[in-house]
């Protein structure tokens, strides 16, 4: 009886502080975000990169997730194997690799956020501009495996840091342990996409650095630790593919430095939902979108630079390790973009641009909540440092404000195949049609479906890019580009997505004897 008081005074004393309301705040945001995840993963169509994953890699009787392919992420193709043989075959399952991949970084990101600040607003805006940015957000749903990438390296960061910060406060924790973890899950980060090969090469000599200057009575087996278990797990798992790597596969990027930055930066503002924000509010924000994360990094650049000249407070060890966070960060991202730029210079290999430069996002992200979280040491410096926590929370806001459920921006051309192959097999279950030619922007998607459905008795679907067959009963294909080709067959489009251009149209006398049983209006 006597304890109950004071257990209620203690909860209280948090609450005022804000503590617990940050850690509640920071769990809930956690939970949704793993919810909308799922949820889009079981309502969004199927894209064509994630079909044609699926059936190259991972649906052939053979192994084939050893594949030398671009389009072969092979630690995603191994467990969307083993989730559908497990579970059977559904949008579920083989993006349930994607989801785990979501689940660890929101793990992560979390913990990252905690060790950072004890600030809870801080907490709160730095983890929903790691989280929530939907640049990011699409990848941890799409059945590819860059999103699980991104997590294990933040996962390869976090460890070490943690042990270092507890080090700093007399905590004794094993760099030996933390440094093999951290060398498995870069490797592990490799395997789900060789993209990353540059940002994991440099977080790994990053990370050894750390070491080598602070851990120096303990640094050859350190050094051990950080070499040897990525070494076995690159063997064991990617070393085949490598050696038979194709020339040809790597095509995709920029030859521009700039145009790697400001993709990531269109790719994280795109687009506000119509669902959140309404038409007057959205032309007024739209004011704001080409300037939001450039103001947020370049305050964060300022401040930075003010700590340094000012030689900020690292007289306690949160704040020197926090230091030393930041310059492990910063010379990841500085060392990876050198990489990919004499890589391009040298040898023509072009330079990230969109998803393949995914992991910048959270990256200049941690970067920029690490230099939010030091303490200033003069008054510009403290007052640079609120400027930059109100550019987080405006930039968190506008991430919230862009969640979406039913399409991804690289994708959003394919939003409604779900619906187009719905169209479709209505026509073979009430007309027997079972000839239909797709574009290449949906075959592969339109063939996830057969094989998902097993229900219709269609050919395997025909694809032309040039010129389609013109003895098709049924087409699926880009209202916009190929309106030409409708209308010179006389086909009747019995379906038009209404977000998207993919139309299904029919030979007439197909389309008018089942029109009742499976047209749909077009969008008004």
């Amino acid at each position: 009886m006597d304890e109950s008081p004071s257990r209620a005074l203690l909860i209280w004393r948090e609450l005022k502080r804000g503590h617990v309301p940050a850690d509640l705040v920071l769990f809930a945001l956690a939970a949704f975000a793993i919810a909308w995840a799922i949820a889009r993963a079981c309502v969004q169509s199927m894209t064509g990169d994630e079909a044609e994953s699926l059936e190259l890699w991972v649906l052939r009787p053979l192994p084939g997730h050893w594949a030398p392919a671009a389009n072969n992420h092979v630690l995603n193709s191994m467990l969307m194997r083993l989730f559908t043989v497990m579970f059977g075959l559904s949008t579920l399952t083989v993006r349930a690799p994607a989801l785990i991949g979501a689940a660890v970084y929101i793990g992560v990101a979390l913990w990252f956020c905690r060790m950072i600040s004890p600030d809870g607003g801080l907490r709160i805006a730095l983890f929903l501009c790691l989280v929530y940015n939907p640049f990011l957000f699409d990848f941890y749903v799409a059945a590819r495996g860059y999103g699980m990438a991104v997590a294990l390296l933040l996962w390869a960061i976090a460890i070490p840091a943690w042990a270092f910060l507890g080090l700093m406060h007399n905590r004794p924790r094993s760099l030996i342990k933390a440094y093999r973890w951290s060398s498995a899950l870069i490797a592990l980060s490799f395997v789900a996409n060789f993209s990353f090969a540059f940002v994991d090469i440099a977080t790994l000599l990053a990370l050894m650095a750390w070491a080598w200057l602070n851990a120096r009575e303990r640094r050859w087996r350190v050094m051990a630790a950080a070499i040897w278990p990525g070494l076995v797990i690159t063997l064991l798992l990617p070393s085949w593919t490598l050696l038979h790597w194709p020339s040809g596969q790597l095509y995709v990027g920029t030859r521009s430095l700039a145009e790697t930055f400001r993709s990531v930066a269109q790719y994280s503002v795109f687009e506000l939902s119509p669902w959140l924000v309404n038409p007057s509010a959205h032309q007024f924000l739209l004011h704001f979108r080409s300037w939001l994360i450039p103001l947020t990094c370049a305050i964060a650049l300022i401040l930075a630079i003010v700590l340094i000249a000012k030689r900020a407070r690292l007289d306690n060890p949160h704040s020197l390790w926090l230091g030393r966070l930041a310059t492990l960060i910063a010379a990841v991202v500085g060392v990876s973009i050198l990489a990919h730029w004499i890589a391009y210079r040298l040898f023509g290999l072009l330079m990230p641009q969109g998803r393949l430069a995914l992991w910048l996002a959270p990256m200049i992200t941690l970067l920029i909540g690490v230099i939010a979280a030091m303490p200033p040491p003069a008054r510009v410096a403290a007052a640079l440092r609120r400027g930059l926590v109100i550019m987080m929370f405006a930039t968190a806001c506008w991430f919230t404000l862009c969640l979406r459920l039913t399409y991804f921006k690289e994708w959003n051309y394919q939003a409604e195949v779900n619906k187009a192959y719905d169209v479709v097999a209505c026509y073979n279950h009430t007309r027997g049609v079972r000839d239909v030619e797709v574009g290449w922007w949906y075959h592969a998607a339109m063939n996830f479906y057969r094989i998902l459905s097993g229900r219709e008795n269609f050919r395997p679907f025909t694809s032309s890019a040039d010129h389609h067959p013109v003895d098709r009963q049924l087409y699926v294909l880009n209202g916009a580009t190929e309106g030409a080709f409708i209308q010179s067959q006389g086909l009747i489009v019995v379906y038009h997505g209404a977000t998207t251009d993919i139309v299904v149209a029919a030979r007439p006398e197909i389309a008018s004897a089942a029109k009742n049983e499976c047209y749909i209006p077009p969008p008004l």
